[in-house]
């Protein structure tokens, strides 16, 4: 079956107009995915998210978007999702989220490995440093076995250089 030029024409409008409504609809579901991951450790609405996309450099792209920004890993070989840690924070979510939201997976990645940029080590060091905090004040019970104080201080030294 064969098309016109003015079909062809068409369908390329279509397709960028649709591509560009699609990319939006992901990424607003991403921002969605990650600040859960990062506020109450749901990773959930991640999986369903890959979940949805075809088998493609794109679908790869946003796992690797979701393990920079969310609090999420993937093991490639098993095909399996996890949290990355298990200490949550309402604000840092907030924050990464809207770091997620300025840097769209498509334009943050192509197929070259990614460097983790400056701030979004800073916001897993908060992370860590919240996570911290919950077991020196006796909040979290999982690490209470730790002698952490020391390297808290060298954590928060760096964090306000």
């Amino acid at each position: 079956m064969t098309i016109t030029i003015s079909q062809f024409k068409s369908n390329i409008t279509a397709i960028k107009e649709k591509g560009r409504d699609l990319d939006n609809l992901i990424h607003e579901s991403a921002v969605f995915a990650v600040f859960h991951s990062i506020k109450d450790g749901q990773i959930t609405p991640a999986i369903q998210l890959v979940g949805a996309m075809p088998k493609s450099s794109r679908r790869a792209n946003l796992i690797s978007w979701l393990a920079l920004y969310g609090n999420i890993s993937y093991n490639g070989k098993k095909g399996v999702f996890y949290v990355k840690q298990f200490e949550h924070d309402e604000a840092i979510a907030i924050e990464q989220a809207d770091n997620a939201a300025e840097n769209p997976f498509w334009k943050e990645f192509d197929d070259a490995p990614v460097d983790l940029k400056p701030l979004d080590f800073a916001l897993k060091l908060k992370m860590l440093l919240a996570a911290a905090h919950k077991v020196q004040t006796g909040e979290s019970k999982k690490y209470s076995g730790l002698e952490h104080a020391e390297l808290m201080a060298k954590i928060e030294a760096l964090m306000t250089a």
